[in-house]
Formats: C-alpha cells, structure tokens, sequence
C-alpha cells in the first residue's frame, strides 16, 4: 500500500533521523575498523614479532586491544539503535495498521477472527518494518562509503577514480 510506505516515511522514519544517521555511522566506523584490523595483524606479525622489540609489541598489544574494544562498542551501540528504532517503527506500524482495520464498518470484519487478525498485523508489520529499515539503512551505509571512497580516490589518482567507476558501474548493471 503505497498510502502505508509515504506514511511510514514521512512520520515514522523521518523523526528518526538521528538513530539512523547514528545507526549509519557506527556501522561505517565498525566496517573501517574491521578493515583495519587485519591490517594491524598482519603488520604486528610481521614487523614486530620477527624483530623481537619489546616496546614495539606492547604498543602494538594496546592498540589492537583499542581497536578490539573500539570495534565491540561500535556494534553494541549499533545494535542498541537498531533494536530501538525498530521497536519504535513496529509499535507505531502496529497502532496503525490496529486503527486502520478498526475503523472498518463491524460488518465487514465480523467474520474474521480478531486473534488472526492480531497475529496476521503483528507479524506483517514486523515484517515488512525490519525489512524497510535494515535495507534503509544498508543503503545508506553504502552511499557514505562509496562518496568516501570516491572522495579518497580522487585525491589518491585519478586512475584509480576511473577504474572504482568502471567497476562500480559494471557492479550496477550486472547485479
């Protein structure tokens, strides 16, 4: 029901503005940092264990101790937005779809069970609500890191801009 998506956006989602934009960027910091941490192991493995240095692996314990606990509270926080703002969607979703079957004239709805009828709403509309959300903000976590990325290569190289469109676009139209 398009009356149902415009509605969900313009008053549920749209107030939400700063869960999303902090669901969004906790999940670009964690991807970064899930990014780096490979890196910082290999790095550690490397050029740190072989030489031996025992001031050079301790800093290098501590910093990837930081970015472990750096990555763990990125996720919790990201997961506590998430699960709010998909409690708050559903709630509101729910109240609504409740109110809109409601104010159908009794006729038309006494042949339905009313327990059917409840189980059928709550579980549509967290449905159709998680789906929503988690493909919102995937999308936006998506764009953010496609302009960063882009903004990057184009200080980077130019080459290396024209290469991330090419396989950006053959991306598009393949997928």
């Amino acid at each position: 029901d398009d009356d149902f998506m415009i509605s969900l956006i313009r008053s549920w989602i749209a107030p939400k503005r700063k869960l999303i934009l902090i669901i969004v960027v906790t999940s670009m910091m964690a991807s970064v940092v899930d990014v780096i941490l490979p890196y910082i192991t290999s790095v550690f493995i490397d050029k740190v264990l072989i030489p031996k240095s025992y001031e050079t692996i301790i800093m290098f314990v501590q910093s990837l101790i930081v970015l472990f606990v750096l990555d763990i509270i990125l996720k919790f926080v990201n997961a506590i937005c998430f699960i709010k703002l998909q409690t708050e969607t559903i709630t509101l979703a729910v109240n609504y779809m409740v109110n809109h079957v409601v104010s159908y004239p009794y006729e038309q709805t006494q042949n339905i069970n009313s327990g059917y009828m409840a189980q059928r709403i709550s579980n549509d509309v967290s449905d159709y609500v998680n789906f929503f959300i988690s493909h919102l903000v995937t999308a936006l976590t998506a764009i953010y890191l496609v302009i960063g990325a882009t903004i990057y290569l184009l200080k980077v190289s130019c080459y290396w801009l024209l290469l991330f469109a090419i396989l950006l676009l053959l991306y598009v139209i393949l997928y």
